[in-house]
């Protein structure tokens, strides 16, 4: 199966799982099983051949479930600008996370853990592994031990919070916002920031 790939799609497919190679290795054998050549980078279809047991769970109690949650937020921001990264980190407190770490310190751990890499691009901080980030959009709920809100929930509430605190002469990083909200796929966070307006 791997001798299939090129040494281009192999650096692929280790940077796109964050070097996870369970998650890579269960998406190889997926494309072979549905005879889709093994460098298939349809995203689509990769996403759909994710297994369902790749999926993490975020329970309660420990400082691993944090760092999920916090990655949670992250994975659905399109990109993880300057402001972004304040407004995750203000969803997190948001969703009042069961934890005694900042989300400076988790977003540390998810750095060193390759979770989150540092990016070239001059207007983006970080990204997140193209893998990790679907499967980490795939967690809906979290355990009410852990969290207040799910990941959506909360990254809801921080953007109608930035949105109602913005004045109408101002519009910086609006556009990130509402490029979030299209992820999210939640205009009542829109209606509900612009209410508090």
């Amino acid at each position: 199966m791997l001798s299939t790939l090129s040494e281009s799609e192999l650096e692929q497919v280790f940077r796109a799982s964050g070097g996870r190679t369970r998650i890579a290795a269960s998406l190889l054998r997926a494309r072979v099983e549905a005879g889709l050549p093994a460098g298939d980078t349809d995203p689509d279809r990769t996403v759909a051949m994710l297994s369902p047991e790749l999926t993490p769970t975020v329970g309660a109690g420990s400082r691993e479930s944090a760092v999920l949650y916090l990655l949670a937020l992250f994975a659905w921001t399109p990109q993880i600008t300057p402001s972004m990264v304040d407004l995750v980190h203000a969803a997190f407190a948001a969703a009042e996370v069961a934890t005694s770490a900042t989300p400076e310190e988790l977003t540390s751990l998810l750095t060193a853990e390759g979770l989150l890499a540092a990016s070239a691009d001059t207007d983006v901080v970080f990204t997140v592994p193209d893998l990790i980030r679907a499967l980490m959009r795939r967690v809906t709920s979290v355990d009410a031990n852990l969290a207040e809100k799910s990941p959506r929930e909360a990254l809801g509430a921080a953007v109608s919070d930035s949105i109602g605190r913005q004045r109408s002469d101002r519009r910086e990083g609006l556009t990130e916002v509402v490029e979030l909200v299209v992820e999210l796929r939640d205009w009542h966070v829109l209606e509900r920031g612009w209410a508090r307006r």
